[in-house]
């Protein structure tokens, strides 16, 4: 056993169990070909192992007090904390959820896993694809979000870069969808404009090259211009050429017009009549979203459902709506001209893995008499006995409780249970 102490993302509470001198660490990998980088990998030791296998038995019987009795023993499972932080949220038990996540990220960050969390090393890798490696960036993007949720704008972009720095090539978790938005809370605009200027100059052999085409950079750089002022701007555009806080918000809305009416939609914006119908009947946004590929159609969902607050504050929906009237002026009379081939076309399933609800501030939570209702109906055992191997869920089981069981990882509805 070693004592807590306070590392560089967590600082531990006085009720936290001791972190035992085995479980995980981190160790030198080799480097994928093509890639650049000191790589390393999670290592488990066997009694870690042991716990995992005890996790996965626990999570077959679809009982989530089985794994809290797990945590009992082992304080620090990573699996089991992620889960049962889920569990909670689901719950409406916010502060033991937030617990539980920075249980996991202060095990992860402790000295025996130091190489992800040195600063200094920004060179430091891990590859994502393998499986033993999933579970810290899914605690780092859990935990960012949670910050983000409670206030902690600044906290979670740092986590967010974190994210990134370790995985920039591929970027599994889709921290460039919420890096900007991060950026804009925290008010780091030099910051976002200033990374939008690097991606913008990398060739086409880069891997993210196509960063300054989705649909949250374009508008959040505009939205960044438009709080940093002409000064600032000038230090990362070309605004002796004319670009202001305008055109780049003007070039955002031609580039992706179905962005518009989503928004607006979602602001409870009243888009009947008036300037924004005048504005949405026109040909540039009229039936915008129909002329999208699924692609783009997920990647602006999860801009708006991202951002939403952020544009639906009264100076800025003003400022978007002189832009737009300015815009579709300018096309009317023919003094600007759409490039719709100007914008190399996005890879075909980009972020398709992607979940929307991931980028929601909004947690749905069961009501606890929901829940009681649900384990009567399912009359559930506090100590379920073991299966012998894994099961599917029973698709007419009740369905509050189907949605606890639903958060454990290895549990499936069965396809035909479920047609019709």
């Amino acid at each position: 056993q070693r004592a807590l102490k306070k590392t560089s993302l967590v600082t531990p509470k006085e009720h936290w169990p001791a972190i035992a001198r085995t479980g995980v660490s981190m160790r030198p990998s080799d480097t994928p070909p093509h890639c650049t980088g000191a790589y390393f990998d999670l290592v488990y030791d066997d009694t870690y192992m042991q716990a995992q296998h005890l996790f996965i038995a626990m999570v077959a019987t679809h009982d989530p007090q089985n794994i809290v009795d797990l945590l009992r023993q082992h304080p620090y499972h990573l699996d089991a904390l992620l889960q049962m932080s889920e569990v909670y949220a689901q719950t409406g038990e916010a502060q033991t959820a937030a617990d539980m996540l920075e249980r996991a990220v202060m095990y992860l960050s402790s000295p025996s896993t130091p190489h992800a969390f040195t600063s200094s090393l920004g060179g430091v890798r891990v590859d994502f694809t393998k499986d033993g490696n999933k579970v810290l960036f899914r605690a780092l993007l859990l935990q960012a979000l949670s910050v983000g949720r409670r206030g902690a704008a600044r906290t979670a972009l740092e986590l967010i870069k974190l994210i990134l720095s370790l995985a920039p090539d591929d970027d599994p978790l889709g921290a460039l969808l919420c890096l900007d938005h991060f950026a804009l809370r925290s008010r780091q605009f030099p910051f976002l404009l200033a990374l939008h200027s690097f991606y913008a100059n990398t060739p086409s052999s880069y891997p993210n090259h196509h960063v300054p085409y989705l649909p949250n950079w374009g508008f959040s750089r505009a939205l960044a211009a438009y709080n940093v002022g002409p000064k600032v701007l000038a230090e990362y555009e070309d605004v002796a050429a004319g670009v202001t806080a305008d055109s780049l918000l003007q070039q955002a809305l031609l580039l992706h017009p179905a962005v518009l009416p989503l928004l607006l939609e979602k602001a409870c914006v009243v888009r009947d009549g008036g300037v924004w119908g005048k504005a949405l009947a026109h040909p540039l946004f009229l039936r915008a979203q129909a002329r999208l590929s699924p692609t783009e159609q997920h990647l602006q969902s999860i801009f708006v459902e991202r951002n939403l607050a952020l544009w639906k504050a009264s100076n800025v929906l003003e400022w978007l709506m002189k832009v737009v009237k300015a815009t579709l002026k300018a096309l009317d009379e023919n003094s600007l001209h759409l490039h719709p081939d100007t914008a190399p076309p996005l890879p075909p399933g980009l972020y398709r893995h992607i979940l929307i609800a991931n980028f929601s501030d909004n947690i749905t939570t069961i009501p606890q008499d929901a829940l009681q209702e649900a384990q009567q109906a399912m009359n559930m055992p506090r100590h379920a006995p073991l299966p012998d191997g894994l099961h599917h869920l029973d698709p007419n089981g009740h369905p509050l409780m189907l949605l606890l069981q639903s958060l454990m990882p290895w549990n499936a509805a069965p396809l035909d249970g479920l047609a019709g």
